[in-house]
C-alpha cells in the first residue's frame, strides 16, 4: 500500500506552513510525525508539497528510503486537496491503493 501525506496546504488561517510547523509537544514537525505512522503500514509515502515548501520538504527526506517528495501535476495546480491526490495519480500506470493521513 502506498501512504500519502498531503503537506501542499496554503495554511492561510494557521499562518505558517503547518506541515513544517513543529508544536513545542511534538519532537518532530508535523510531516514527519505523518510520514512516521505511514510507514509503519505502507510500503511507500508519498509526501504531496507545494512550490513554497517542496525544497524544504525534499530536504527533509532526501536519505529517507521510499519516502518521495512530489508536487502538484497539470492541469490541477494549487487546486486543493484534489491537486495533491492527481499528483499522486499521476505516478503510476496501474490503479494503486492509497491510504491518506491527515491532521
Amino acid at each position: 500500500m502506498i501512504g500519502v501525506v498531503l503537506a501542499g496546504g496554503g495554511s492561510r488561517r494557521f499562518g505558517q506552513d503547518k506541515a513544517l510547523y513543529q508544536f513545542p509537544n511534538q519532537s518532530v514537525n508535523n510531516a514527519q510525525l505523518a510520514v512516521d505512522k505511514l510507514t509503519i503500514l505502507c510500503d511507500e509515502v508519498l509526501v504531496s508539497a507545494s512550490s513554497r515548501n517542496v525544497d524544504a520538504l525534499t530536504e527533509q527526506f532526501v536519505h529517507s528510503a521510499n519516502i518521495n517528495v512530489i508536487v502538484d501535476q497539470p492541469p490541477f495546480v494549487q487546486n486543493g486537496p484534489l491537486s495533491g491526490l492527481y499528483a499522486v495519480a499521476c505516478r503510476f500506470d496501474q490503479p494503486q491503493d492509497f491510504f491518506d493521513i491527515s491532521r
